[in-house]
């Protein structure tokens, strides 16, 4: 396709461990590695097999730049709910991040409720080198389009036969809160092991010990 550019030089993938969230459960949702390969702008890319195994808190994303020797690129992380007909529905993103070309591993928090099945992607603002492997995971692009916002619903050219490429990006799920601040004002809601707020709040208060009511 027109939107990949590059020669994979793809010596082996360095993967980058995630910082340790809390002693309470998350998980890590698609894959991060030093991209050799870049994406062209104008295009929103879905990683259709990086989908969320349960529903929660998405609570950062992550990724590892390169030294950016092909394209700097401006990229934004996002959140997507599969609707069906190769439509999906942006939940959420990071806004317009810049790619820092430093080889560091880099995250961005963001609070994002999900569902079972919601899956990971990025709108590539400007050329970006962000792709890890042409031999890689299911994914699938758009034919160039607009920047969707948050809310707004994006149409895949081709999800039954989606390209076999894994973006240079991860998410963190967290599936038990970690924190008061997310039961309050119906964030307990985002976890439906909990009953109320109350019951979500002496979960996080005992530190996972207090089994939630409605398990």
């Amino acid at each position: 396709m027109a939107w990949v550019r590059g020669v994979l030089l793809f010596v082996g993938l360095m993967f980058a461990a995630l910082p340790v969230g809390s002693a309470l459960a998350d998980t890590t949702v698609g894959q991060t590695g030093t991209p050799p390969s870049d994406f062209e702008s104008g295009f929103e890319i879905v990683q259709t097999s990086a989908a969320m195994p349960a529903p929660g808190l998405v609570t950062s994303f992550h990724f590892q730049s390169s030294v950016c020797d092909l394209e700097r690129g401006t990229y934004d992380f996002q959140v997507l709910r599969p609707l069906g007909g190769g439509q999906y529905r942006v939940l959420g993103d990071t806004g317009n991040q810049t790619d820092p070309c430093d080889s560091q591993f880099h995250s961005y928090s963001v609070s994002i409720p999900v569902h079972a099945g919601d899956v990971i992607g990025v709108y590539v603002v400007t050329a970006w080198q962000g792709l890890l492997d042409v031999d890689g995971a299911p994914t699938s692009a758009s034919d160039p389009i607009a920047q969707p916002m948050v809310g707004e619903t994006v149409t895949l050219e081709d999800d039954t036969s989606p390209l076999n490429v894994t973006i240079d990006e991860s998410a963190t799920l967290v599936t038990t809160p970690t924190s008061k601040a997310q039961c309050m004002q119906g964030g307990w809601k985002n976890f439906p092991q909990f009953k109320n707020q109350g019951d979500c709040m002496s979960f996080v208060a005992t530190g996972g010990k207090n089994p939630p009511s409605g398990s």
